[in-house]
């Protein structure tokens, strides 16, 4: 699940929900989209997806002598990957703001492939996609190949095996050194999971291709520690570039943390490593991390494409523009609504617009009540990072405690709450904004919110609707604890027979992802299973009855270990059912740390001291 308030730590996630220690109270800080060398100098726009280029994107370049056509990788580290050509939008100061047309297949892009060649399976062009000499198309494909592409064809007339030449596998990109840089015309290749940069030439083979000679030096981006970096594309930049003082490389550190990484160049041209600083932080994994760049020839702009393999979710390309950006101002009033809904009619909505800020609407609700949270977006506009549906909903109380944070649907990154259980009554708040727009918080046992810093990265036009809905009277809820710390609760959920109205771990909504679950019984083997949540719990007692409500009774009273496939990792849970909100009975506030699946706590050992984990 995609991180929504980075702000919030890892200390906050595993501590302050179980009480296992004091926090610091303090503000969130904001999240820069630029590394601190470049921030005030730099501005973005999202560019969204390319009309009829499949994801994942890879490498990006122009046509040679044609600055408007850009050539694009689909499937990129796949065996099918493919080369598109796109037409280019300018505006009157000739930055690009989108894409004309549809994409057209220019070439196939595979690696040599085949049984027993490591990394088969993504045998495809990867970041690295680049003109050379006599205008032959080269790229490097995540099988350890350089493909070479001649003017006019539509498959590539040679491969090379780079293993035999020395490079380790696999590669991640490619570039020739451009004219007036140290180091001209020579060809670098990046190995992915080397975290390497080697220093080649090329040479005619008299076919119109080129020969690659063995590499003479190499780089490594790691370090003496020989860290993990995992560097896809790579690109040239000289000092004319604010914050660049000589001739640098921009490289695409895809294994740690999807940022952009700055070094400047020796008079080979190849990185020096204690100079690096990030030029560029990437927050959001699922639209992934910048994959292949390109500098634009008319306005000096950067160009990169992101990677992730969801169709219709995923591949973007943004364009960076040595433009100052606005500085964000925070908005520290979260309790300014632009309406009030009613919610007496058992529906309330509500439309929007918002980019970098935030909108919030009040509501009045009972204790018991069910609510239901849906964010349609009707217009996806460039943002300053992406250009796709992505909002975020923030539901506090008059307090400003977090109650709830909607991220994702099921099949897009519109916000969705589904059945949160009203506590008290009460005057709420919901706020509508993007991914990267960072909650300012004072964090404590329950999290407060203080206001927002601003800086989201999408632009939409949305509409929200809330549902109202009577709690039935046949719904339970239960705590959800580690059986080694039975008195802090890591969630809870709402059962209503076999329904699952909603699961509730560590400030995870998993429902909101899933929609309301089933559970399947299994009485020969004494187990229940969370439909679609891939969450089974085996009791240690036979079930009395194959009746729900006679298993649930066993819930607060049988030692019941959960199952999380396909780990198989094993943690003993316990239960306990509490009474259910009423306006003469309202629950206690809770914290709503960062999204953090207890799934992905359990596996990090991340939920205490003494935690139990063993395998089956």
């Amino acid at each position: 699940m995609q991180k929504i308030a980075q702000t919030l730590t890892f200390v906050a996630t595993g501590v302050a929900l179980l009480g296992l220690g004091t926090l610091e109270v303090k503000p969130a800080q904001a999240l820069s989209l630029f590394g601190e060398s470049f921030a005030g100098s730099y501005s973005s726009l999202g560019l969204g997806q390319v009309p009829g280029v499949p994801n994942p994107y890879g490498g990006i370049t122009f046509l040679p002598d044609d600055p408007n056509t850009l050539l694009i990788t689909g499937r990129s580290d796949f065996p099918d990957a493919t080369a598109y050509s796109i037409g280019v939008l300018r505006d009157s100061n000739n930055r690009i703001t989108g894409f004309s047309g549809e994409a057209t297949v220019v070439t196939t892009v595979p690696g040599i492939g085949g049984e027993g060649r490591p990394n088969a399976e993504f045998a495809g062009a990867d970041g690295g996609l680049t003109f050379g000499p006599n205008n032959v198309l080269f790229y490097t494909t995540f099988d350890n190949t350089l493909g070479q592409v001649l003017p006019g064809s539509s498959t590539p007339d040679k491969l090379v095996d780079l293993t035999g030449l020395g490079v380790e596998i696999s590669t991640g990109a490619l570039r020739f050194v451009p004219a007036g840089f140290p180091g001209e015309g020579r060809l670098k290749i990046g190995s992915y999971n080397g975290s390497t940069i080697y220093d080649t030439t090329v040479s005619p083979d008299g076919s119109g291709t080129f020969n690659i000679a063995t590499p003479g030096s190499s780089v490594h981006l790691g370090g003496p520690e020989e860290t993990f970096v995992g560097p896809e594309a790579f690109i040239y930049v000289d000092e004319e570039k604010p914050g660049f003082e000589g001739p640098s490389l921009l490289v695409a550190q895809w294994g740690q943390g999807f940022g952009v990484t700055a070094y400047e160049v020796d008079g080979n041209g190849d990185p020096i490593i204690d100079t690096a600083r990030q030029f560029l932080n990437w927050p959001k994994f699922k639209s992934g991390g910048p994959e292949g760049m390109i500098i634009d020839p008319l306005t000096g702009d950067i160009l990169m494409t992101t990677y992730i393999e969801t169709e219709g979710l995923g591949s973007q390309v943004l364009r960076v523009s040595a433009t100052p950006s606005t500085p964000a101002t925070p908005d520290m009033n979260p309790f300014d609504p632009i309406a009030f809904l009613d919610l007496s009619s058992g529906v309330g909505s509500a439309s929007g617009a918002v980019s970098t800020g935030n909108e919030v609407f009040a509501f009045e609700a009972k204790a018991g009540e069910l609510l239901t949270f849906g964010v349609e977006v009707s217009d996806i506009l460039s943002g300053t990072g992406y250009k796709d549906d992505d909002s975020v909903l923030y539901l506090y109380n008059s307090a400003g405690d977090v109650l709830a944070v909607g991220d994702d649907s099921p099949d897009s990154f519109e916000s969705r709450v589904l059945n949160f259980l009203v506590p008290e009554d009460d005057t709420y708040y919901a706020a509508i904004t993007t991914f990267g727009n960072e909650p300012i918080l004072e964090l404590g046992p329950v999290n407060t919110i203080l206001g927002f810093e601003e800086d989201g990265l999408s632009n939409i036009v949305y509409d929200l609707t809330i549902n109202r809905e009577t709690l039935p009277e046949t719904a339970r809820l239960f705590d959800i604890a580690l059986a080694v710390a039975p008195d802090n609760p890591v969630g809870s959920t709402l059962i209503d027979g076999d329904r699952v109205l909603f699961v509730d771990l560590n400030g995870t909504r998993n429902t909101d992802l899933t929609g309301p679950l089933q559970l399947f019984i299994n009485a020969d083997e004494n187990t229940i299973t969370f439909d679609n949540f891939e969450f089974i719990l085996e009791f240690a007692e036979p079930f009395p009855s194959t009746d729900i409500n006679d298993i649930l009774d066993l819930f607060t009273t049988s030692e019941i270990t959960a199952i999380i496939p396909p780990d198989e990792l094993i943690q003993d849970i316990v239960f306990t059912e509490r009474l259910l909100p009423s306006p003469n009975q309202p629950m206690p506030g809770q914290s709503v740390p960062e999204p953090a699946s207890v799934l992905g706590l359990l596996s990090l050992g991340a939920l205490g001291v003494g935690s139990k984990l063993k395998r089956k």
